[in-house]
C-alpha cells in the first residue's frame, strides 16, 4: 500500500494542526485522465495512504498534490515528475 508524503510551509496550514490538499494518481505524466483523485481533503497529516485496490499491479504511476492556503488560496500543482512503481501480484493456488 502506497504512503506518499510531503512537506508544506507552515504558513499552509488552515489552523494549528490542519492542511487542506487534493492528491492525483496517474500512469502518464501528463495527468490527462488520473486514476485517482482524491478531492479535497483537509487533514493533520503530510502523507496519504492509498488503497492499493484503486491501483493496477506491476504499474509506474506519477502523483502530485496542491495545497490550499489559510486564505482560500490554491496552490500550483507541484512537480509530477515523482513516481512509484505497484507491486505485482502474487498468484495463489
Amino acid at each position: 500500500t502506497p504512503k506518499l508524503k510531503w512537506s508544506c510551509n507552515k504558513q499552509d496550514k488552515l489552523v494549528d494542526y490542519e492542511y487542506t490538499f487534493i492528491l492525483e494518481i496517474d500512469d502518464s505524466g501528463d495527468f490527462s485522465s488520473p486514476e485517482f483523485d482524491s478531492g479535497k481533503i483537509k487533514t493533520e497529516n503530510l502523507f496519504y495512504q492509498i488503497n492499493s485496490k484503486n491501483l493496477e499491479s506491476d504499474i509506474e504511476y506519477f502523483w502530485r498534490i496542491k495545497v490550499q492556503d489559510k486564505h482560500g488560496t490554491w496552490s500550483g500543482w507541484a512537480p509530477s515528475d515523482v513516481s512509484f512503481t505497484t507491486s505485482p501480484q502474487c498468484d495463489i493456488n
